[in-house]
């Protein structure tokens, strides 16, 4: 199963960057970005959409790794809580019963 996740994990890539290179090849024309009162130089449109992709893979990345850490870290505390459960129960497996009586 994780050779068959791989692998498509290996094709979607190939794809996306089949589909990376065309759009490159498609918009070679020079292109200037106006955002309020600041205007970019004139670079080829696929220069614009190679960085937005960037971008975006680098702000994905972000929230995927807070996301990890914050996985990890409740992973970590609810180990460390069996683990006093375990303690827990095993003293009170090792205490005799006490009598009534």
């Amino acid at each position: 199963m994780d050779r068959l996740l791989r692998t498509i994990g290996w094709i979607f890539f190939a794809a996306l960057a089949v589909i990376a290179a065309i759009a490159m090849v498609d918009n070679r024309a020079p292109a200037t970005v106006h955002f309020l009162d600041w205007q970019s130089a004139d670079v080829p449109l696929y220069w614009w959409l190679v960085g937005a992709f960037l971008f975006g893979c680098a702000c994905g990345a972000t929230f995927v790794g807070v996301a990890l850490i914050r996985a990890r870290s409740a992973a970590r505390r609810a180990r460390a809580e069996l683990s006093r459960s375990q303690a827990a129960l095993e003293a009170t497996r090792r205490t005799p019963p006490a009598s009534t009586g």
